[in-house]
């Protein structure tokens, strides 16, 4: 099987990079294509994670941000073309919240007041469209119920990395408001697991140190409105699908057509030097665990 290409980022001056508050991602252009490099830590998994995130979003036809495996100075990570028009703007969640609520806009983790109910009322903006091109269903018809999709993206691959500026609203004063397509999906499949753990975790017979009872501890940044409490991925889509019943179904329904061996040829086609055969091992259990999960929620 094929693997999947790592593209060269082509070496640039210190003028030609638009920093990013850090040395971890910038953007540069490429003819008139505007993109971003993303390095990520050292031996974090962060750049197979994304592009395996992007490609599960892909298969349950997901709008998203496009990733590609990259290299730049020896130093691998992934590159993503701008999804934001020229002209248009990007508008973060922690604007948008602070322009609604008493809101610290620049408290990023372990902000009690960034709650699911909060987040889903932003998605009911009067006149807010679906993301640029998304092909609207009778189920999935708005905003909200697009959001809903990104909501069980993040319980089936892990992602606790949802917080207030990893969505978005992208703004043409002439067009209006559109939902961005979800993107930085990074902090997914426990990449920053060491294999020594996940080793232990699929072999233990300790079912509080197993991989079923690990899946469960995985955190949204969600708070729960009414008792404060930190919601996990999977409950986060449970409790925001009682907004939107039919597209929480139809969003499971596209999880359960996906066959386990789309999972696996995915896996397999992340370059050996990036990613372990236990992590690949791990990770896809973790998937099937997280589908199953899912899926018993429309029997």
């Amino acid at each position: 099987m094929s693997k999947f290409k790592i593209y060269n980022v082509p070496p640039m001056s210190a003028a030609e990079i638009e920093q990013l508050g850090t040395k971890q991602k910038f953007w540069y252009y490429l003819g008139e294509r505007k993109l971003l490099y993303k390095i990520g830590y050292d031996n974090s998994g962060e750049h197979w994670a994304e592009k395996i995130a992007c490609e599960i979003c892909t298969a349950l036809r997901i709008p998203h941000a496009h990733y590609e495996l990259a290299v730049y100075n020896d130093t691998i990570g992934v590159i993503s073309e701008t999804f934001v028009p020229s002209g248009y703007r990007l508008i973060l969640g922690n604007e948008l919240l602070a322009i609604f609520n008493k809101y610290d806009m620049y408290k990023k983790y372990k902000q009690k007041d960034y709650t699911l109910l909060s987040v889903l009322a932003v998605m009911k903006i009067h006149g807010l469209k679906t993301p640029f091109r998304f092909r609207r269903t009778k189920g999935i018809k708005n905003a909200l119920s697009v959001f809903l999709g990104y909501l069980m993206l993040d319980a089936l691959i892990a992602n606790q990395d949802r917080h207030h500026e990893n969505w978005g609203l992208v703004l043409n004063p002439k067009q209006g408001l559109y939902l961005a397509p979800t993107y930085d999906h990074a902090s997914s499949f426990a990449r920053n697991v060491s294999d020594k753990e996940k080793e232990e975790r699929m072999r233990t017979r300790d079912e509080r140190r197993s991989i079923n009872s690990f899946v469960l501890k995985a955190k949204s940044p969600f708070y729960h409105s009414v008792d404060g409490t930190q919601l996990s991925t999977f409950d986060a889509f449970i409790s925001a699908s009682k907004r939107d019943p039919d597209a929480a179904s139809e969003w499971l329904n596209r999880l359960r057509k996906i066959p386990s061996k789309i999972f696996r040829e995915l896996f397999e086609m992340i370059p050996d030097e990036l990613i372990s055969q236990v992590t690949r091992k791990f990770s896809l259990q973790m998937l099937e665990i997280n589908k199953e999960r899912l899926l018993s929620l429309i029997g």
